[in-house]
């Protein structure tokens, strides 16, 4: 079976890494940190005047989250998921899109194990993401590339404490 090149395949390759434990939260955090602000600078590059409604609809989808509180932590996680994944579609390259996706698919299980997600969790969540989007619509792709990185830092770092408390 010949099966037609695309960037699925790595997608695949990366997943099964992912899901084979062969890809540590270190790993991810180390991919995401570097790479997220980037995307989200050339996503404020590339942005569209449509794209700036999308945002701000994906972004209300994670407050109206936030708001709900503790019952809503699986619901904030998609919502967030959703708006990354965006901002990597607006970037136009399928590398980045495949890429993040199959990260943002398979990080849930690193967030189910050491994530704290409640509400004091999901208001800063919500307000870096909100930080991104405002900077992104006032073309500032190097503050909203920082700020994403920053964020993402940041929730890797919670994470990585709540991982060395387990293993002690």
């Amino acid at each position: 079976v010949v099966k037609a090149v695309s960037s699925d395949l790595v997608a695949e390759s990366l997943d099964l890494l992912i899901r084979s434990h062969q890809v540590s939260l270190r790993h991810i955090a180390e991919f995401r940190e570097r790479v997220e602000g980037d995307v989200v600078r050339l996503a404020t590059s590339r942005m569209q005047e449509s794209d700036k409604g999308t945002l701000k609809k994906l972004l209300d989808d994670a407050r109206q989250c936030a708001i709900r509180g503790n019952e809503a932590v699986s619901d904030f996680l998609t919502a967030d998921k959703n708006i990354h994944l965006y901002i990597a579609r607006m970037t136009g390259n399928p590398i980045y899109i495949s890429i993040l996706k199959t990260i943002h698919e398979n990080i849930r299980r690193y967030y189910d194990e050491f994530l704290v997600m409640e509400e004091p969790e999901m208001k800063e969540n919500l307000a870096d993401l909100e930080d991104v989007v405002a900077a992104m619509e006032k073309g500032e792709a190097e503050k909203a590339g920082d700020i994403a990185r920053t964020h993402v830092m940041r929730f890797n770092n919670y994470m990585e404490k709540r991982e060395r408390q387990h293993t002690q």
